[in-house]
Protein backbone atom coordinates (compact mmCIF):
# COMPACT_ATOMS: atom_id res chain seq x y z
CA UNK A 1 0.00 0.00 0.00
CA UNK A 2 2.79 2.49 0.79
CA UNK A 3 5.54 1.19 -1.53
CA UNK A 4 7.63 3.70 -3.46
CA UNK A 5 8.94 2.38 -6.75
CA UNK A 6 11.36 5.32 -6.87
CA UNK A 7 12.91 4.60 -3.46
CA UNK A 8 12.39 0.81 -3.71
CA UNK A 9 11.00 0.53 -0.20
CA UNK A 10 7.82 1.32 1.69
CA UNK A 11 7.65 4.94 2.73
CA UNK A 12 5.69 8.01 3.66
CA UNK A 13 6.22 11.38 2.02
CA UNK A 14 5.95 14.83 3.57
CA UNK A 15 5.73 18.21 1.87
CA UNK A 16 7.55 21.05 3.55
CA UNK A 17 8.20 24.72 3.08
CA UNK A 18 11.31 26.36 4.42
CA UNK A 19 11.20 30.13 4.76
CA UNK A 20 14.27 32.35 4.17
CA UNK A 21 14.92 32.46 7.92
CA UNK A 22 15.67 28.73 7.76
CA UNK A 23 12.53 27.58 9.56
CA UNK A 24 10.28 24.76 8.44
CA UNK A 25 7.09 26.76 8.25
CA UNK A 26 4.69 24.24 6.78
CA UNK A 27 4.75 20.45 6.88
CA UNK A 28 1.92 18.54 5.25
CA UNK A 29 1.08 14.86 5.21
CA UNK A 30 2.02 12.06 5.43
CA UNK A 31 0.99 10.45 2.19
CA UNK A 32 2.15 7.17 0.75
CA UNK A 33 5.64 7.34 -0.72
CA UNK A 34 4.42 6.48 -4.21
CA UNK A 35 2.35 9.69 -4.36
CA UNK A 36 3.85 12.22 -6.77
CA UNK A 37 4.97 15.67 -5.62
CA UNK A 38 2.30 17.49 -7.65
CA UNK A 39 -0.46 15.30 -6.19
CA UNK A 40 0.91 15.91 -2.70
CA UNK A 41 0.85 19.66 -3.35
CA UNK A 42 -2.76 19.48 -4.52
CA UNK A 43 -3.81 17.40 -1.52
CA UNK A 44 -2.21 19.91 0.85
CA UNK A 45 -4.49 22.74 -0.38
CA UNK A 46 -1.48 25.01 0.16
CA UNK A 47 -2.33 27.09 -2.90
CA UNK A 48 -5.74 27.93 -1.38
CA UNK A 49 -4.15 28.77 1.99
CA UNK A 50 -1.67 31.14 0.36
CA UNK A 51 -4.41 32.83 -1.65
CA UNK A 52 -6.49 33.31 1.53
CA UNK A 53 -3.45 34.72 3.34
CA UNK A 54 -2.94 37.33 0.61
CA UNK A 55 -6.65 38.10 0.26
CA UNK A 56 -7.30 38.38 4.02
CA UNK A 57 -4.37 40.78 4.40
CA UNK A 58 -5.35 42.86 1.34
CA UNK A 59 -2.03 42.26 -0.41
CA UNK A 60 -2.28 43.59 -3.98
CA UNK A 61 -1.62 41.12 -6.80
CA UNK A 62 1.61 42.86 -7.86
CA UNK A 63 3.06 42.55 -4.33
CA UNK A 64 2.32 38.86 -3.82
CA UNK A 65 5.25 36.52 -3.46
CA UNK A 66 5.70 32.96 -4.66
CA UNK A 67 7.10 29.76 -3.27
CA UNK A 68 10.07 28.56 -5.31
CA UNK A 69 10.02 24.82 -5.74
CA UNK A 70 11.24 22.00 -7.88
CA UNK A 71 9.73 21.54 -11.36
CA UNK A 72 6.84 19.44 -10.01
CA UNK A 73 5.35 22.57 -8.40
CA UNK A 74 5.32 24.94 -11.37
CA UNK A 75 1.66 24.41 -12.30
CA UNK A 76 0.33 26.54 -9.45
CA UNK A 77 -0.51 30.22 -9.08
CA UNK A 78 1.34 30.15 -5.72
CA UNK A 79 4.61 28.62 -6.89
CA UNK A 80 7.34 29.16 -9.45
CA UNK A 81 10.22 27.02 -10.58
CA UNK A 82 13.10 27.12 -13.00
CA UNK A 83 12.50 28.27 -16.55
CA UNK A 84 12.30 25.37 -18.97
CA UNK A 85 13.80 25.59 -22.43
CA UNK A 86 10.97 25.86 -24.96
CA UNK A 87 10.98 23.24 -27.69
CA UNK A 88 13.12 24.52 -30.55
CA UNK A 89 14.21 27.66 -28.68
CA UNK A 90 16.77 28.75 -26.10
CA UNK A 91 16.35 30.46 -22.76
CA UNK A 92 17.26 34.13 -22.61
CA UNK A 93 20.38 35.21 -20.73
CA UNK A 94 18.15 36.63 -17.97
CA UNK A 95 16.25 33.33 -17.66
CA UNK A 96 19.52 31.37 -17.49
CA UNK A 97 20.82 33.71 -14.78
CA UNK A 98 17.56 33.38 -12.83
CA UNK A 99 17.82 29.58 -13.00
CA UNK A 100 21.45 29.70 -11.81
CA UNK A 101 20.72 32.07 -8.92
CA UNK A 102 17.66 30.16 -7.78
CA UNK A 103 19.45 26.82 -8.06
CA UNK A 104 22.08 28.04 -5.59
CA UNK A 105 19.35 29.17 -3.19
CA UNK A 106 17.49 25.90 -3.59
CA UNK A 107 20.61 23.93 -2.65
CA UNK A 108 20.82 25.88 0.62
CA UNK A 109 17.17 25.12 1.35
CA UNK A 110 17.69 21.41 0.59
CA UNK A 111 20.53 21.44 3.10
CA UNK A 112 18.13 23.06 5.57
CA UNK A 113 15.74 20.15 5.16
CA UNK A 114 18.72 17.85 5.60
CA UNK A 115 19.17 19.23 9.12
CA UNK A 116 16.14 17.22 10.23
CA UNK A 117 17.99 14.03 9.25
CA UNK A 118 21.33 15.32 10.54
CA UNK A 119 20.04 16.25 14.00
CA UNK A 120 17.56 13.39 14.34
CA UNK A 121 19.16 10.60 12.31
CA UNK A 122 16.57 7.98 13.20
CA UNK A 123 14.21 9.66 10.73
CA UNK A 124 16.54 8.86 7.84
CA UNK A 125 16.63 5.10 8.45
CA UNK A 126 13.69 3.62 6.61
CA UNK A 127 14.17 0.27 8.34
CA UNK A 128 13.53 1.80 11.77
CA UNK A 129 10.67 4.02 10.60
CA UNK A 130 8.03 1.37 10.06
CA UNK A 131 4.36 1.78 10.87
CA UNK A 132 4.42 -1.32 13.05
CA UNK A 133 7.42 -0.10 15.08
CA UNK A 134 6.11 3.27 16.23
CA UNK A 135 4.46 6.59 15.44
CA UNK A 136 6.37 7.51 12.27
CA UNK A 137 4.49 10.75 11.59
CA UNK A 138 4.78 12.00 15.17
CA UNK A 139 8.49 11.21 15.17
CA UNK A 140 9.14 13.19 11.98
CA UNK A 141 6.97 16.17 12.95
CA UNK A 142 8.64 16.31 16.36
CA UNK A 143 12.03 16.28 14.64
CA UNK A 144 10.89 19.22 12.48
CA UNK A 145 9.81 21.18 15.57
CA UNK A 146 13.08 20.44 17.36
CA UNK A 147 15.03 21.46 14.23
CA UNK A 148 13.20 24.79 14.25
CA UNK A 149 14.11 25.24 17.91
CA UNK A 150 17.76 24.52 17.09
CA UNK A 151 17.57 27.05 14.25
CA UNK A 152 16.10 29.74 16.52
CA UNK A 153 18.89 29.15 19.03
CA UNK A 154 21.87 28.65 16.71
CA UNK A 155 20.86 29.68 13.18
CA UNK A 156 21.57 27.66 10.06
CA UNK A 157 23.00 28.14 6.58
CA UNK A 158 19.63 29.07 5.06
CA UNK A 159 19.17 32.05 7.38
CA UNK A 160 22.79 33.02 6.75
CA UNK A 161 22.47 32.78 2.96
CA UNK A 162 19.33 34.91 2.90
CA UNK A 163 20.57 37.20 5.70
CA UNK A 164 17.31 36.81 7.60
CA UNK A 165 16.99 37.51 11.30
CA UNK A 166 15.75 34.62 13.38
CA UNK A 167 12.90 34.82 15.83
CA UNK A 168 13.54 34.29 19.50
CA UNK A 169 11.99 31.16 20.94
CA UNK A 170 9.27 33.30 22.53
CA UNK A 171 8.47 34.90 19.17
CA UNK A 172 8.54 31.52 17.45
CA UNK A 173 6.15 29.86 19.88
CA UNK A 174 3.88 32.92 20.02
CA UNK A 175 3.70 32.98 16.22
CA UNK A 176 4.10 36.73 16.39
CA UNK A 177 6.35 37.07 13.34
CA UNK A 178 3.88 35.84 10.74
CA UNK A 179 1.90 37.88 8.25
CA UNK A 180 -1.21 39.03 10.04
CA UNK A 181 0.26 38.15 13.46
CA UNK A 182 0.52 40.60 16.32
CA UNK A 183 3.77 42.06 14.98
CA UNK A 184 3.20 41.29 11.28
Amino acid sequence: VVYSGHKHYHSFKFQGIMTPDGLLSSIYSPVVGSCGDWMLFQLSLLENDIKKLFDNNNIPQEERLYIYGDPAYTGSAATIGAYKKPRGHQLTAAQCQFNKDMSENRVAVEHGFGLVQQYWAKNSYHLSQQISLGPVTASYLTACLLTNIMTCLHGNQVAEQFECPLPTLNEYFAGSRVVGGENG
